[in-house]
């Protein structure tokens, strides 16, 4: 895609663009220099720069101090699609605006974030949601022009119906897409693929980077991968073949196989609404470095609205980096990508699995989880019981099995996940100098797959007693803060208080208040600029002041009257309220999550009005 934007000054649409920020457009000169008081303060020069070198290749430091929540750069995708193989055969999805197509007497909830009607491009067939979307720029100039050029080829350009013969701008091909129905489904399910492939022939020079980022392809020449790309390859040539283009009608295995591999690598996904995942490959966020403990944040702004007197780049979803901390000049820019709330062991694994490296950041190689205890257990000797940390795992293996972790072990094959080597394994040591006593991976996995399998059963109506238990019975085999205990404490904080029983029950708000507590000062250790546990830090907050009104029994059905004579406890219920608002900053606003934001918003100016009229 092109790099354009419209002017600051005449919203011509054109190229040039600031050369400091790299953030705004303008078409000349002349208009840059009439903007720039009103630009000046929002400039500011690129804040990082590329380096390189051989354990982490290329990546992204500070060229300068850098505050928190700064601006480092904004990022367009060179391709976009929805995720591939999310969709039903049954689904209906706009190849503009990506929402799902769906009847207009439909009144389901889910619908709110789907098209008005079934409809397809005039000039291509395939389906989009309105003749905005059919000029969204990568359904117009990737597979629509596919298309279109190859019907031209065999039947010559026709006018659209109701154009004038002297608009030149009008005359396109209207056919449908000459592919059946299982064809177009094959098609659209491999889009990404498709808009990868026509990339070439769009932008030669984004091409060019496309094929110029990390496919770790000498990592991917097992069997599974191999087959996955003589799938997609097949398919792939089948329906070019039926849409017959004069020179887009073939596609080499080798550059099919290395794009796959660039994908797994490069691809970013995220959610525009709760049904439909986009995924993406951005040029300058593919350069920034993995780690367990970021440094910056990373948000997608959606397109504005369309213009009715305006068509071209829609559904664009830009993407934004901001720093998550304070960065002093050389720290390097990083994010993360894997579950945050996961132990180590569990966030090494995928990553190998599916980026194809060992991660090696300060979280991974500190068997203590900058002190939060993610990966810590008990020692299994029922006469220590001591905390047992990752280390890891040494030549000389373990002697015996330990009591609680006792059973006999799986072949080494099971014990693996796909790309994990041996010699990347742990085992856990007891702390007690005295003891010593190591336990294997296959034995610590075995008792988290049953504490996992215990949380999974728990009833939808589960009381507060039952979590309670539970987290007992967890605290007989690994540490109180544990991964999986966070997770229980997490739910179990959204139940307390909020029965007829326990509203307004003193030790049952004071306990609740504690582990909110505990949570923020984990959440405070694993991402202390909130880059990827804002929502859970937000929900966190919303618990905590419902507790505070709810210890001098603000939370029932006359809490007016009663608040009314505390106005510091509405004061200090309305700053959680404003920090759980402040989580949801740069959240996209169709995600379901962002109604607690309505709840907090709606419940701070409750309390605003409860301080006025106090």
């Amino acid at each position: 895609m092109s790099e354009k934007g419209n002017c600051q000054v005449c919203s011509t649409l054109c190229e040039s663009w600031c050369s400091l920020c790299r953030t705004v457009f303008y078409c000349s000169k002349e208009h840059q220099k009439q903007d720039w008081a009103n630009h000046k303060d929002k400039c500011t020069r690129t804040k990082y720069s590329m380096e390189e070198n051989e354990k982490l290749g290329r990546f992204l430091v500070a060229t300068e101090d850098v505050k928190a929540d700064t601006l480092l750069f904004r990022d367009r995708p060179l391709v976009l699609a929805f995720r591939t193989g999310l969709l039903d055969s049954d689904d209906s999805i706009c190849l503009g605006c990506y929402k799902l197509q769906s009847n207009i007497d439909s009144s389901t909830e889910e619908d709110e974030e789907s098209c008005e009607s079934h409809s397809c491009c005039l000039k291509c067939g395939l389906p989009v949601c309105s003749e905005e979307c059919s000029s969204q720029y990568f359904h117009k100039h990737f597979e629509c022009k596919l298309l279109r050029e190859a019907a031209r080829a065999k039947t010559g350009p026709t006018a659209i119906p109701g154009s004038s013969k002297d608009d030149s701008s009008q005359t396109e091909t209207v056919t449908s897409s000459g592919l059946t129905d299982d064809q177009k489904e094959s098609f659209i399910q491999n889009l990404l693929y498709f808009r990868c492939l026509l990339l070439k022939n769009v932008n030669l020079d984004h091409w060019n980077q496309l094929m110029s980022l990390q496919s770790n392809n000498e990592y991917r020449e097992d069997l599974s991968n191999l087959e996955n790309t003589a799938r997609i390859f097949e398919e792939m040539r089948n329906v070019l073949k039926i849409i017959g283009h004069p020179t887009i009608n073939t596609i080499s295995k080798p550059d099919l196989h290395k794009i796959l591999g660039i994908l797994d690598t490069n691809t970013i996904d995220f959610k525009i609404s709760s049904n439909v995942e986009l995924t993406g490959i951005y040029p300058t966020f593919s350069l920034v470095e993995y780690s367990c403990i970021p440094s910056s944040k990373y948000y997608f702004v959606p397109p504005p609205p369309a213009d009715p007197g305006k068509k071209g780049n829609r559904a664009t979803y830009d993407l934004y980096v901001r720093s998550a901390v304070r960065l002093k000049k050389g720290d390097h820019v990083s994010i993360t990508i894997t579950n945050i709330l996961w132990n180590t062991q569990k966030r090494r694994e995928e990553l190998k699995k599916m980026k194809y490296f060992w991660c090696e950041c300060s979280r991974c190689i500190d068997p203590h989880e900058l002190g939060s205890n993610f990966s810590s257990i008990l020692c299994p000797l029922p006469e220590c019981k001591a905390i047992s940390i990752p280390v890891p795992k040494q030549a000389t293996p373990a002697v015996g099995n330990p009591t609680e972790l006792s059973g006999t072990p799986p072949s080494p094959t099971s014990l693996m996940s796909p790309g994990v080597s041996t010699d990347r394994e742990y085992q856990w040591q007891c702390t007690n100098a005295k003891c010593g006593k190591t336990c294997e991976t296959w034995q610590v996995k075995k008792v988290d797959s049953k504490l996992s399998e215990t949380i999974g059963k728990l009833s939808a109506k589960a009381s507060v007693q039952v979590y309670k238990d539970m987290l007992s019975q967890f605290d007989q085999l690994v540490h109180p803060d544990y991964y999986l205990n966070f997770v229980v404490n997490h739910s179990l904080i959204q139940m307390m208080g909020h029965d007829s029983a326990s509203r307004n029950n003193k030790e049952i708000l004071e306990d609740k208040l504690s582990i909110c507590n505990r949570l923020l000062g984990t959440i405070k250790k694993l991402d202390p600029g909130l880059a990827k546990l804002n929502i859970f830090a937000a929900v966190v907050y919303f618990e905590m002041h419902s507790a505070i009104l709810g210890l001098v029994g603000g939370e029932g059905d006359e809490d007016y009257k009663i608040l009314r004579k505390n106005p510091e406890t509405v004061k200090l219920g309305r700053i959680y309220l404003q920090k759980c608002i402040d989580c949801f900053k740069y959240e996209l606003l169709s995600r379901r999550e962002t109604k607690l934001k309505v709840l907090a918003t709606k419940k701070i100016e409750y309390l605003n009005m409860l301080i006025k009229h106090a």
